[in-house]
């Protein structure tokens, strides 16, 4: 095993960035592969939907996150879930652009791990750097 199996838990969403680490750090496609097959959720499903899916934009990709300091307490649940669709909405949707749509996205951020709100930045940028092809994802 090249990953640590025993964070895997289907229905337990707190796993999420450890299981994207896992699957960046094998440079086996095979490997990549079975660590997907193994973990797939709804909730990382949705997190590959909202980052690779061609047909969203969310307009804004360059926010400067040197200055955040966040909540390593931030509470991660469904309800994260729920505010993480409803921001990304709004900035589909271009309910806010521009430097209102950055400081919405560092106020998000900030009240959660840092591991979290990395992974909302990689959501935006449409790159979840876990090298792996869509073909692999899909």
């Amino acid at each position: 095993m090249w990953y640590n199996k025993n964070i895997i838990n289907k229905d337990n969403m707190q796993n999420i960035p450890t299981i994207l680490d896992d699957i960046s750090n094998i440079n086996s496609t095979n490997e990549k592969k079975r660590i997907i097959e193994e973990t797939k959720s709804n909730d990382l499903k949705y997190i590959f939907k909202q980052a690779y899916d061609p047909f969203i934009n969310y307009g804004t990709v360059k926010i400067d996150t040197s200055d955040i300091k966040y909540n390593e307490n931030g509470k991660i649940d469904k309800e994260w879930l729920n505010k993480l669709d409803y921001l990304l909405y709004c900035l589909e949707n271009r309910v806010v652009t521009g430097n209102l749509a950055k400081k919405t996205v560092k106020d998000f951020i900030k009240n959660y791990p840092k591991k979290w709100g990395e992974l909302v930045i990689k959501i935006l940028k449409k790159d979840l750097r876990i090298r792996a092809v869509k073909k692999i994802i899909n």
